[in-house]
């Protein structure tokens, strides 16, 4: 429980996210619960992730997505610490591409697979209209939405993995706006090792995106 006091008169106090802040004119202290606040950029707000989900079959099976140019799959929205005050800021997620609470938030981007020779972790891109109409795919380095793309190798024909990492900076100024995490690479191989026996108690992850709302 933290408490700050003015002189040897208690003016704050805090415990189980409760703030009471003392009446310094009547002497009589008042509880209030601080609730939908604006915080300064860089204290986290909320966390969110996306992930791609094998629970049954084969864990080698489900594709990158294809070759060149093109955009990861994805099957869930995962909790990070929710409350009634901190909520997932991811909102829906359709044909792989996702709507979020506007906001500042820093990405963190994992993909292990098998095979796939040379691959871009390119990032994340704004698809359509900022109202959630139309189809144009943004500009990988454009303001709000990363750096650039990472590069991985490993051989075609070797049985060896490359992990896919990449992080940057979103920026969402539209619920309706939607995002996609596109990648380029040669081969559209295998994410995950054929004797690993899946169950709901023994799930692959075969990629995740992480979001942690800054502002």
């Amino acid at each position: 429980m933290a408490t700050l006091k003015l002189g040897t008169t208690t003016a704050i106090t805090e415990s189980g996210g409760v703030v009471t802040l003392a009446n310094m004119a009547l002497g009589t202290p008042t509880s209030a619960t601080l609730t939908n606040a604006t915080f300064p950029d860089g204290v986290c707000r909320s966390m969110g992730f996306l992930t791609r989900e094998k629970d049954s079959a084969s864990p080698n099976s489900g594709t990158l997505g294809g070759t060149g140019d093109q955009i990861t799959p994805w099957t869930n929205i995962r909790d990070g610490f929710i409350s009634s005050n901190w909520t997932n800021p991811i909102l829906t997620l359709s044909s792989n591409y996702w709507t979020m609470q506007t906001g500042i938030y820093y990405w963190l981007y994992h993909r292990t697979s098998h095979t796939t020779g040379h691959i871009t972790s390119q990032g994340i891109k704004h698809y359509g209209e900022s109202n959630g109409t139309g189809s144009t795919v943004g500009n990988l380095t454009g303001a709000g939405t990363g750096f650039g793309a990472s590069f991985n190798y490993c051989g075609t024909s070797v049985s060896a993995d490359t992990t896919q990492i990449n992080f940057g900076v979103l920026t969402v100024t539209s619920t309706s706006q939607k995002h996609g995490y596109y990648n380029n690479q040669d081969a559209d191989s295998a994410l995950g090792y054929g004797g690993m026996s899946l169950s709901s108690t023994n799930m692959l992850i075969q990629a995740k995106l992480s979001f942690q709302k800054l502002g």
